[in-house]
């Protein structure tokens, strides 16, 4: 059977849930000046949602996204690939339906 998710990382939890998880884990590793910047928050982010999408894009997207100094530019990065799986999805939805309403009561063989 096809996944038709991103993988397994985050499939149980969101994205701020786990950034804040990590954030946490962090916490001991960054003095309290680094971690009070306004962007930590987005650059935890950020890893975060490419490490979701990590069984989904091309490995060059995930090294493009973090050579991308800007973690707001890696947050849209990361949101522009969602939005082109999710444009995949419902693509496969239509093509589906379009099949099951060809076939009628007689759909058999389309899994």
């Amino acid at each position: 059977m096809e996944n038709y998710g991103f993988g397994s990382f985050g499939i149980l939890s969101t994205i701020p849930d786990l950034t804040r998880e990590l954030a946490l884990y962090l916490e001991s590793y960054y003095s309290p000046s680094h971690r009070e910047r306004e962007e930590y928050d987005a650059e935890i982010a950020s890893f975060i949602a490419f490490r979701c999408l990590e069984e989904y894009v091309d490995p060059s997207d995930i090294a493009a996204a973090m050579l991308t100094p800007s973690a707001t530019e890696r947050l849209n990065m990361a949101y522009d690939l969602m939005m082109r799986h999710r444009e995949e999805l419902n693509e496969l939805v239509k093509m589906i339906s379009d099949d099951l309403y060809e076939c009628g009561d007689d759909c058999k063989d389309l899994w």
